[in-house]
């Protein structure tokens, strides 16, 4: 799949945290994946765990329940330019607290430098 998929993220839920991953596909080939919770219902939080070293970000403290959005700006000349946005935000008072970019190069989004 990571040989002959260009562009993929990943995009899930979880009641308790709110997590980035850079999934390995193999072959050298990496997709992030985007976790974020529910507004609500955000209880029995639990420690972060690792798999497969492929976990970049975990935010699992009641402080920091909230919610994600995602960006894709496809608006340059090419596909390789293109950019994926991430941030998180709190929900009470919905200020942002992380947010990481991608960039697509040679079919697969790359994590911006912090």
């Amino acid at each position: 799949m990571g040989g002959t998929i260009n562009g993929l993220l990943l995009i899930s839920g979880d009641y308790h945290i709110n997590e980035i991953y850079h999934v390995d596909l193999g072959g050298g080939r990496m997709a992030p994946e985007f976790v974020s919770s529910p507004l609500t219902h955000n209880t029995g939080l639990r420690g972060p765990r690792d798999i497969k070293r492929e976990r970049v970000a975990s935010f699992s403290s009641k402080e920091k329940r909230g919610f994600a959005t995602m960006t894709v700006d496809t608006l340059r000349e090419t596909d390789n330019n293109w950019t994926a946005t991430i941030r998180y935000f709190q929900e009470a008072a919905a200020a942002q607290y992380e947010g990481r970019s991608y960039t697509l190069s040679n079919g697969q989004f790359n994590p911006d430098p912090v």
